[in-house]
């Protein structure tokens, strides 16, 4: 009975320590600032400001096309630009147009978002084309959070959701969903933190 004991209470230990590391982890990396305007369960309306961002195509299959835009990205920051200047990871990384589905979406991208001291023009041209630098536009969000999977079907499912509830309240989407990751694909499903964001024009007033 102790050692069945013991193995439970290792087992809480060992959960919580992966809880607290995930925690850690997420908080150790700059995120953009934002303003909730509105907070309704899952689902929060944001106004982002001003974003430069470091973006590459998503051509491709499947997660192939995932993983290369993962890494022609994290080349770029690690190095493979102007001067050999290393620049600091972000969250959350986006993705656009179902990135990862099997059809060849020329619109698809992945992007890192820059640190917010740098001005675009601070920033070192990327070595080769495959990565573009460009600024976003201070812009308003409807945005849902969910966790678990990030697969096609997940990104579905959440942005008609996402969709339906704007509908409900009179707001259109401006164009096609962008999805945010925060975590690494390591982190367990449950303890994920995914969202998708669509972009409209008017929605309640700023507190």
């Amino acid at each position: 009975m102790k050692i069945v004991l013991l193995l439970l209470l290792g087992g809480v230990v060992v959960a919580l320590a992966v809880v607290a590391g995930c925690a850690t982890s997420r908080k150790g990396y700059e995120s953009p600032a934002y303003r909730v305007v509105l907070s309704a369960g899952a689902v929060e309306v944001r106004d982002y400001p001003a974003l430069i961002v470091a973006q590459t195509s998503m051509v491709g299959a499947g997660g192939r096309s995932q993983n290369g835009g993962f890494m022609n990205l994290f080349h770029y920051i690690t190095g493979a630009n102007e001067g050999r200047k290393k620049l600091p990871m972000t969250t959350p990384v986006l993705v656009a147009a179902n990135a990862d589905s099997s059809a060849a979406d020329t619109n698809a991208f992945m992007a890192f978002i820059m640190p917010g001291k740098y001005a675009l023009g601070d920033l070192p041209q990327p070595a080769g084309t495959n990565v573009t630098l460009r600024r976003v536009e201070a812009t308003r969000y409807a945005v849902r959070r969910f966790s678990g999977a990030r697969d096609t079907a997940a990104q579905a499912r959440e942005s008609e959701a996402l969709v339906r509830w704007m509908a409900a309240r009179g707001y259109a989407p401006l164009d096609a969903p962008l999805y945010a990751f925060y975590d690494p694909p390591w982190t367990p499903g449950f303890l994920r933190r995914n969202e998708v964001l669509l972009r409209f024009q008017g929605g309640p007033a700023q507190p």
